[in-house]
């Protein structure tokens, strides 16, 4: 989950947690654990562990995976990425990606002023 997203943890660990619990192919005689457990350098992780029998373990693993991003989703939440990494401004919090190509790269950021912006162009 993108670094922004850190208000909504909370809510999407315990909707996961929720799902999983609940869900028809997760083998309930066996452990379910998910938890908020790390806060990366471009992202904030969740773990998860749980089990599904063997001849449901493919259709089982897709539909956790789809609900899990419908859950993220549906909380305004984001997936980070290793090609996106975001800047959090602390004075203003505004979130700006970094440059993911030489094309934006050459473009000023968003958070400039137009004076520092157009000075950067030059």
């Amino acid at each position: 989950i993108k670094l922004a997203d850190a208000d909504k943890m909370p809510n999407i660990v315990r909707e996961i947690r929720q799902m999983i619990v609940t869900h028809p192919k997760v083998d309930r005689r066996q452990h379910r654990l998910i938890w908020f457990s790390e806060i990366g350098d471009h992202s904030l992780d969740i773990f998860l562990s749980c089990y599904a029998r063997p001849s449901d373990f493919f259709p089982a693993q897709q539909d956790v995976l789809l609900s899990i991003s419908k859950i993220v989703r549906e909380n305004g939440a984001s997936f980070a990425s290793s090609l996106e990494r975001e800047n959090i401004s602390p004075r203003q919090g505004e979130t700006v990606p970094f440059p993911s190509n030489e094309a934006d790269a050459a473009a000023p950021p968003a958070t400039l002023h137009p004076e520092v912006a157009a000075s950067v162009k030059s």
